[in-house]
């Protein structure tokens, strides 16, 4: 008993050391982050823009540390500003709606609010949520097609059938 007693608590204070220990790697990444950011806010709006990430991507020096900071390749930052910076105001528009690139900002506080939540696993109620999301999505996208296809069915003359078509030999 008096074993059992010490091994849990003994895991449960590596436990808090690691955590401890992710807790101080991530405010350590978040001011590295943070200098980073400043540089490349050039409004001061806290937000990304994709004028602004172009800028930065074309900043070798800039792009390398940012990627450094993150321990992101350059493939998953751009995934990621992609992903980040698409509004729900530019998700929810409507087909044929006029793009508006002034949707696409990354703001600093998701973009930090990913990292922290990156290295949790996902846990069943998160992959419920997914899924949920997923579904209203694919049904709004069915009947987004039903609409358009029955607007094109609409606008379409019929075809007169005349006689049977002639071979010719």
């Amino acid at each position: 008993v008096v074993s059992d007693n010490m091994i849990s608590t003994s895991q449960a204070a590596a436990e808090e050391d690691s955590k401890k220990e992710r807790e101080d790697a991530y405010f350590k990444r978040v001011g590295r982050l943070n200098a980073l950011f400043q540089e490349i806010d050039k409004d001061g709006s806290g937000c990304i823009s994709e004028f602004e990430w172009q800028e930065l991507c074309q900043d070798p020096s800039l792009f390398h540390e940012l990627s450094e900071a993150t321990s992101y390749n350059a493939k998953d930052l751009h995934d990621l500003f992609r992903c980040l910076a698409a509004s729900k105001e530019k998700l929810d528009r409507e087909p044929g709606e006029r793009h508006n690139a002034d949707l696409n900002v990354m703001n600093f506080q998701d973009f930090l609010d990913h990292l922290r939540i990156t290295a949790d696993p996902a846990d069943k109620r998160c992959v419920l949520q997914v899924m949920a999301k997923l579904q209203f999505v694919e049904h709004k996208l069915e009947r987004q097609i039903a609409d358009l296809w029955s607007a094109f069915s609409a606008a379409q003359p019929p075809t007169p059938v005349t006689g049977s078509p002639r071979i010719a030999a």
